[in-house]
């Protein structure tokens, strides 16, 4: 991650404005780059592993701003 990818995530995670779920994401994608693994990353923000590769894959392909948004439901 990136200097600027990093603290445009901790602003997600610290702002007031944004849902609980985008400050989950900003928490998965920050233990990732801190070197935890997924099941730990789940463990410590009592998730599922699926919900943290999910948010890592995604800000992986997208950038902060797939952090942002759900999917379209079909």
């Amino acid at each position: 991650m990136e200097p600027s990818q990093a603290t445009e995530v901790k602003r997600l995670v610290a702002s007031s404005r944004n849902s609980q779920k985008v400050a989950l994401r900003g928490r998965i994608v920050l233990l990732a780059a801190q070197g935890l693994s997924d099941q730990a990353i789940a463990t410590e923000l009592g998730t599922s592993r699926p919900t943290v590769l999910l948010w890592r894959r995604r800000f992986a392909e997208q950038g902060v701003a797939g952090l942002l948004n759900d999917a379209p439901k079909p």
